[in-house]
């Protein structure tokens, strides 16, 4: 009797076990029917889960004490799903919105929620990226990021420009903040080579924790820069494109006419005695005013007035024969998608920008492909970028005779741009310092061509 009821006690415990361990199945698929793969499934509150499959389905025993489902994945909402005595559970997640996704911090080598990450960082969403007309994606970070400072020294087409993060890291070192692309450090040059619309975020790392992360390299800060990759479902054939013009500069102040400038160095000449030289003020050496002007004869004092009248002629807009209007166009063809295991982006573009001075162009020309596969034991993820740019160029940036910013500056209107013969009035002296740089422009090329592969 005893080995009786001892035999019926544990077949009751085994069966009362078997039915506590209910196993569930169910698909997940997205908003638009489509399966999800590796999503996870977990029982809310213990370490009981698993994931869907390549056709997003799923199989889990539950525990006695299992009351809630939870499914997440990244890029969605995350669901609970109460659990009853039903055997099947499927269920449809949707995208996650923008707050969910703005949440997340990307280190370059991990991924942190914004709340658990004690760091300082700015990001820059995939909207403030889209379409936007320049030539190197360093050039987006001006006042879209509190304590990042984007300084460029020319507006030349595809010209890299200095990021500072929190100010002049030291007095001899350099303050080139650190750039990783998709967890691979870059230098700064090879933004010229790639799309930036193919980038889904920018996160900036600005204290010492990045530091901590990627030690000295770090400690100028660290710009993290994410690329766009495929999403499950059906492929999609994307166009974009961008056409548009760029103004020449608009200066805060108006040179003067040449009337204004003769006028101006008159006035500026009385009390100041005679000017030896005409080329200087001519304004005040041939001026009535000058005591010079009364030691020469008649036949001088015609001569000098018909120089005068010849000046005074002549005014040349320096910035119309120094600049122009420039232009941009920006075309991109991505695919997009995927299914079961694999998903993939892959986008050509071609970019090309005219200057707003002479001899200053870019075009570009990138290839990316994004290839992401993942099953039940592995996770695989290949980057390749292929990029060609062509590069036409102004001599010199600084400020001096051979910058067109400068030269235009400085030049005066009662000079003429061109010789009877067709050529450009050059010479000796203040007076042809815009006729100089033009004719250097027009004589010394300068470009670059880069090809690269990543």
């Amino acid at each position: 009797m005893r080995k009786l009821l001892l035999s019926l006690t544990a077949f009751l415990l085994f069966t009362g076990t078997l039915l506590a361990q209910k196993t569930i199945t169910g698909t997940v698929t997205d908003d638009k029917g489509n399966p999800l793969p590796n999503v996870s499934v977990v029982v809310k509150g213990s370490a009981t889960g698993t994931v869907t499959k390549s056709d997003g389905t799923y199989s889990l025993t539950l525990p006695a004490n299992a009351r809630q489902l939870e499914f997440s994945f990244l890029g969605y909402e995350t669901q609970t799903v109460n659990l009853g005595t039903a055997s099947r559970y499927s269920l449809t997640l949707a995208p996650a919105g923008s707050k969910e996704i703005d949440e997340v911090i990307v280190t370059g080598i991990s991924r942190a929620k914004k709340s658990e990450f004690s760091g300082a960082s700015t990001k820059i969403d995939e909207k403030q990226i889209r379409n936007q007309p320049v030539g190197s994606l360093d050039q987006l970070f001006q006042g879209r990021a509190p304590g990042v400072l984007g300084l460029t020294s020319s507006g030349a087409p595809g010209n890299a420009s200095t990021i500072i993060i929190r100010g002049q890291g030291s007095i001899e070192g350099g303050s080139d903040p650190l750039y990783i692309v998709d967890g691979i450090p870059v230098e700064a040059a090879v933004f010229q080579n790639l799309n930036p619309n193919d980038f889904a975020s920018i996160d900036i790392l600005r204290d010492a924790s990045s530091t901590a992360l990627y030690g000295s390299r770090g400690s100028a800060g660290v710009i993290v820069v994410t690329t766009k990759r495929g999403t499950s479902g059906k492929m999609k054939l994307n166009y974009s494109g961008q056409m548009g013009i760029k103004s020449r500069p608009d200066y805060a102040f108006r040179p003067m006419t040449t009337a204004e400038l003769l006028k101006a160095q008159e006035d500026y000449g009385i009390g100041g005695g005679a000017m030896p030289d005409p080329s200087i003020l001519p304004g005040w050496y041939y001026s009535t005013q000058n005591p010079r002007y009364a030691t020469l004869t008649a036949t001088q004092k015609a001569q000098e007035a018909a120089l005068l009248d010849s000046i005074s002629r002549i005014n040349t807009n320096w910035n119309d024969a120094i600049f122009k209007q420039g232009s941009f166009s920006n075309h991109q063809i991505s695919l997009s998608g995927g299914t079961g295991k694999t998903r993939v982006y892959s986008s050509i573009a071609l970019y090309n920008e005219e200057g707003t001075t002479l001899r200053s162009d870019m075009s570009r020309v990138t290839l990316r492909n994004n290839i992401d596969y993942a099953d039940d034991k592995l996770t695989l993820s290949v980057s390749t970028n292929l990029g060609y740019t062509k590069r036409n160029f102004q001599q010199s940036a600084d400020f001096n005779t051979s910058n067109p910013f400068a030269s235009s500056a400085l030049a005066v209107p009662y000079h003429v741009v061109y010789k009877p013969n067709g050529t450009y009035a050059t010479g000796t002296g203040t007076k042809y310092v815009a006729t100089n740089q033009l004719d250097q422009t027009f004589y010394d090329e300068n470009y670059n061509d880069q090809l690269k592969a990543t």
